[in-house]
């Protein structure tokens, strides 16, 4: 169906790859009648769209088509400073909080006025300095 390799959707201990819930979530839309399915990605899960495209090529016997546009990264800053951020440790940041901190208006704009591929620089401490202008 398109992949260079055989993928694994099952660990050796016998639960699911991520990969089997993306398929079984794919499956899921296109069964709600969606014939074409969009999952936008940040650009290191470039890799993951050729494996993507061939499941649901073959989950939906090619009936469906999946897009996956790339989106560059979001570094997120203090003062200057790249927060590092892990969901493993528990220490992000979601898009809820920053705009709980400097508005949905703020965020709107900063994120229509560049491209989806274009990485930015998110400073937290100076957009909401900048807000209250």
């Amino acid at each position: 169906f398109g992949d260079d390799v055989d993928r694994p959707v099952v660990k050796s201990d016998g639960t699911n790859t991520y990969f089997a819930n993306d398929i079984a979530h794919y499956f899921d839309i296109y069964n709600m009648g969606y014939p074409t399915l969009i999952n936008v990605v940040g650009a290191d899960h470039g890799g993951y769209v050729k494996r993507a495209k061939a499941a649901v090529k073959a989950i939906t016997q090619g009936k469906a088509e999946l897009d996956m546009p790339l989106c560059a990264i979001v570094r997120v800053l203090a003062n200057g400073e790249q927060v590092r951020m892990s969901k493993r440790a528990g220490t992000f940041i979601t898009l809820r909080d920053v705009m709980d901190q400097v508005g949905a208006g703020v965020m709107r704009f900063i994120m229509l006025t560049r491209k989806a591929q274009e990485t930015l620089d998110f400073d937290v401490i100076k957009a909401v300095e900048q807000s209250k202008d």
